[in-house]
Formats: C-alpha cells, sequence, structure tokens
C-alpha cells in the first residue's frame, strides 16, 4: 500500500492542549483551501451574475452587484458601486504603446479630465486603446486590539488587527494571459467523452488529458475575473465603448435548469389524419392522343362526359361513366413548381401536364451558365410573398437549419438530403413533401414553419419613407457597411434581429446603445452613418 500526503493540513485537538493562534488560524487555512479547490475543479470560474456597467460618463462607471469565481477558486462578491472614477486605475496600468509616451498620456487625460484644451495633434497623436477591466480578491486586516504584552509594557503599545475583511480590488490590465482567452469547445468530442455509444468513435485517453486534466497552475497576478473589455480614448481621457466579449460565464445551476425546461416545451405530435376515398374510376382513353397546346388554351367540358381541347383533340370516354365523389372526400391537383433562369437571369416558374393531367417537374438548363436547376421541393412564390419590411429573408437564407432546435439531428439531415438547408428553405418548402420525409403529420411541418418564418423576424418593422430612401438598397447591404460596426458588433446585432443597414437606420439610438453596450451619442453617430447610405440622392 502507498500513501502520499498533500499539501492540507489541519490542527487535532486534544485534551489539555495548549492552543496557540498558530493553530486556530490553521483550521481557517484549511477549510477556505478546501473550498477553494471545490470551485477550482467542480463547479469552474468566471462570472456567476450581475457586475454590468450600467453607466458611463467620461472616466467614471457605475457598477451593480455580482458574484464571481477566480481561477484560483476564490469567491468575488462584487458591491455596487455607485461611482468609479477608472482615471487613477488608468494611471496604475500605464499601458502606453512605449513606456515613454505613458506619462504623457496620463498627462493629456488629466488635462482632459479638468477641461483644459486639448494637447495639440502635432505634439503628440493618441488614438483609442483596448484595455480590461478586472476584479480579484484581496484580504483587509480591521479592528487593531490589545494585547497581553510579554513584558510590563502597558498593552496599548501591543495592537494586533483582529479581523480580516474580504475585498476585491478593481484594476485594469492592457493584456490577457492565456487562461482569460476563449477556448474553443469541440462539440463532437464532448458527445465522445459523455455518450458511451460513441466513445468507439474516439481516442478516450486523448479525449481525458484534453478536457478532464486539473486546470493549469497560475499566478496570483492572473487570479482575477475579466468585467469587460474598455475602448479608452486617450485624447479625451473618456470610455468610447464597452463589450463583454472576453467575460467568462459561470453558469449556475437554477440557470442550467431553467435552460433544460425550454426542451420540455416541444409541441405534442398530432395524429397523421386519415383520409378515406371512393375506389378510382376508370377511364378508357383512345390510343395515343396528340396534344398541341397553345399558350392561353382554352378547355370546354360540356354536360355530357365529351372533352374538347382546342385545336381538334377529342376525348370519348366509353361508356359513358359516372363518378360518384363522396362529400368527405376532397382531390387536390398540387402543380409541381420549377424554376426556370432566363437569359437575363430572372426565375420564372414552368409548369408541364402529362397525358393523365397530373403536374411534373421539368428540367430546363439556362443559356447563360448551363446549370440544371430541378424544381420541385422549394416555391419560389411563396419566398416573393414575404414582407420583407417585416422579415429578413437574406438572413433566412444564411441561418441553417441546424438552428431549429424543435427539430431533430435525424431530421435535419432528411431535409438536407431533399435540399432544404436552411430556415427559408423550410418555410418555402412543400409541406406535403416535408411531412412524407419527416413522417410526421402536416400539422407539425406547419409548426417548424411557424418556427422558421418567426426565426426570420426582425427586431423591428422597417418603416422608412420609400419616396427619400432606398429601402431596397439598405435591405441589400450588411450591417458591417455602417463605419464602426465589424464583425463582433455585427454579430451582435444580427442576433437581435439588426441585420442590414436599413434596420440600423430604422431604429433609434436608445435600442441600439443598449444592445452594443455603448452611448446614446456613439449609437446616434452609427445611425445617421447608416441613413446616409441609403438616403436617394
Amino acid at each position: 500500500m502507498a500513501i502520499f500526503t498533500s499539501n492540507f493540513k489541519r490542527p487535532r485537538y486534544f485534551d489539555r492542549q495548549q492552543l496557540r493562534a498558530d493553530d486556530l488560524n490553521l483550521e481557517q487555512q484549511y477549510l477556505n483551501q478546501r473550498n477553494r479547490q471545490l470551485n477550482r475543479h467542480l463547479h469552474g470560474w468566471g462570472i456567476a451574475c450581475g457586475v454590468l456597467i450600467e453607466s458611463i460618463e467620461r472616466s467614471l462607471i457605475s457598477l451593480s452587484e455580482g458574484y464571481a469565481v477566480t481561477p484560483l477558486g476564490d469567491a468575488l462578491h462584487i458591491p455596487d458601486i455607485d461611482e468609479l472614477d477608472l482615471l487613477p486605475l488608468l494611471k496604475a496600468a500605464a499601458c502606453g504603446d512605449d513606456a515613454v509616451d505613458c506619462e504623457a498620456d496620463i498627462a493629456a487625460i488629466e488635462e482632459a479630465a479638468v477641461g483644459r484644451a486639448a494637447v495639440e495633434k502635432d505634439r503628440i497623436e493618441f488614438g483609442a486603446k483596448q484595455l480590461y477591466l478586472v476584479a480579484l480578491p484581496v484580504e483587509r486586516a480591521t479592528e487593531a486590539r490589545t494585547g497581553v504584552p510579554e513584558d510590563c509594557g502597558h498593552p496599548g503599545n501591543n495592537l494586533e488587527f483582529s479581523r480580516v475583511c474580504d475585498a476585491v480590488c478593481l484594476q485594469i490590465v492592457c493584456d490577457l494571459p492565456a487562461i482569460h482567452k476563449t477556448k474553443k469547445i469541440e462539440c463532437d468530442d464532448l458527445r465522445g467523452l459523455f455518450c458511451p455509444e460513441k466513445r468507439e468513435q474516439f481516442e478516450l485517453e486523448a479525449l481525458l488529458k484534453n478536457y478532464l486534466s486539473c486546470p493549469p497552475a497560475i499566478s496570483d497576478a492572473e487570479n482575477y475575473v475579466v468585467i469587460a473589455r474598455l475602448n479608452v480614448s486617450y485624447d479625451g481621457g473618456s470610455i468610447d465603448s464597452i463589450d463583454y466579449e472576453n467575460r467568462r460565464l459561470l453558469i449556475s445551476t437554477q440557470m442550467m435548469q431553467e435552460y433544460l425546461s425550454c426542451f420540455c416545451d416541444a409541441p405534442t405530435p398530432t395524429p397523421t389524419p386519415t383520409f378515406t376515398t371512393t375506389p378510382t374510376p376508370t377511364f378508357t382513353i383512345k390510343p395515343t392522343p396528340t396534344f398541341t397546346i397553345e399558350p392561353t388554351p382554352t378547355f370546354t367540358i360540356k354536360p355530357t362526359p365529351t372533352f374538347t381541347i382546342e385545336p381538334t383533340p377529342t376525348f370519348t370516354i366509353k361508356p359513358t361513366p359516372t363518378f360518384t365523389i363522396e362529400p368527405t372526400a376532397t382531390f387536390t391537383i398540387r402543380p409541381t413548381s420549377t424554376r426556370t433562369f432566363l437569359p437575363t437571369g430572372r426565375p420564372t416558374s414552368t409548369r408541364t401536364f402529362l397525358p393523365t393531367g397530373r403536374p411534373t417537374d421539368i428540367f430546363i438548363v439556362t443559356p447563360t451558365d448551363g446549370v440544371v436547376i430541378a424544381g420541385g421541393i422549394i416555391d419560389e412564390s411563396v419566398i416573393a410573398g414575404i414582407d420583407v419590411m417585416t422579415y429578413d429573408t437574406v438572413r433566412g437564407a444564411k441561418t441553417s437549419i441546424d438552428e431549429l432546435i424543435l427539430l431533430s439531428d435525424a431530421g435535419q439531415g432528411k431535409l438536407k438530403e431533399m435540399g432544404v438547408n436552411s430556415i427559408l428553405d423550410l418555410y418555402a418548402a412543400d409541406t406535403e413533401e416535408v411531412a412524407e420525409k419527416l413522417g410526421v403529420s402536416e400539422v407539425q411541418v406547419a409548426e417548424h414553419k411557424d418556427n422558421a418564418l418567426e426565426s426570420m423576424k426582425r427586431a423591428e418593422v422597417i418603416n422608412l419613407d420609400t419616396n427619400e430612401f432606398d429601402v431596397s438598397k439598405g435591405l441589400s447591404l450588411p450591417v458591417e457597411e455602417v463605419n464602426d460596426i465589424g464583425r463582433v458588433r455585427g454579430e451582435k446585432l444580427s442576433r437581435a434581429g439588426y441585420a442590414s443597414v436599413a434596420d440600423i437606420a430604422n431604429t433609434n439610438s436608445t435600442n441600439l446603445a443598449k444592445i452594443l453596450s455603448i452611448s446614446e451619442s456613439h449609437a446616434g453617430a452609427l445611425i445617421e452613418d447608416a441613413v446616409s447610405k441609403v438616403r436617394k440622392l
């Protein structure tokens, strides 16, 4: 038997033991170390709730109350902070491009903060810098008390702090170490780790090393959580904008339970209705008639069962049949749509009818590129009928059907086999064929289509005046065309339902500032740029 001891010690008390302060402090240290280990290895680390920047005014911000756990497992309680001046923190961080420029940057901030004239541009070039506001644990000794002196001196000459107060220290750092940078997680690897039926597809030892190794050792200087990333304007001494892209979240058990409850709201499958029809009547048609159909043929059905199609071909059904259709049976001949690309590149729909009167798909080769396009599953007329002022069809065409969480992985695979790859494709697809492919009722398919349409809904209905603005152009331009909106802000706006320049021109500064966590003045500048891009000349 091999026994190895850890570095954790706790006191063992016995009768008539002489106790010292070190013995009692050791017990507190042991419990604190155990709690840190529990947090670090079982719960993880990050910000669990709160700690949001609620207002920004130049270098002054306010923080809401919150709770977090550091990478070493220390619990942090951040109280409400009504007013925090970041100027001293910027001075302490000294995050200049060059060490010799830090003092000049700080002097410029102080000069702007007290309202004096800005530093001349030809004297120093500032620009914006990205810094990080972080929180780390500290302890403060408080409540000094007297102790028994070792000699005959006065007790007041022997003072010691009797309490330790847990506190939080806010700092600004210039760069983030590797542990604070987002690590990409491969969901397929996690399925192989937690799903026994999938483990044979992976090397289990490699998965254990990659995902279940103990956290690496870090220094006390890196033992913090990132509250927000700050875009600081050094020539104005102010915070231009903030974002939470580098914040690590610690999801509580309650939040996980609420998230899992979302999967309990899937609709109950509707039983497939049973249709009863009368026996199919028998038609006798003379051998191989020739059909010649002019561009606008006229069908004349006479009272007697004789069908005349102009010009000349006549159908005679012998003997005179009697057709009986029970009141409950309904026959619907649904034409299959086909997309044909004319030389202009614009699609048109074409239908052709076989001798039985049932529509069939046709294949047409476009003269311009020679690509064969088959019709049958996507109804272009449905897409054309969507109100683009209310629903974003461009975003719908880019959004994969994988985003519909109520649709199983197997169902998504079957739809992709049919050529239905996006939520826009699903909404415009033939309901009957999709129901047959998935093995569900048409009612369930209709519910999936409703979900797809709702996913394409814009945050705000476009109400721009078409006499003043080129709305069609604005809807076609991605939101990244607006100055100062990059990829990260573009993705955030798209998730919120603002994916085009027209969406930005249509909204107001309050909504935009809330989504991007920027000031309303900054949001107003973005809206003005969007308006200028869609205004008619």
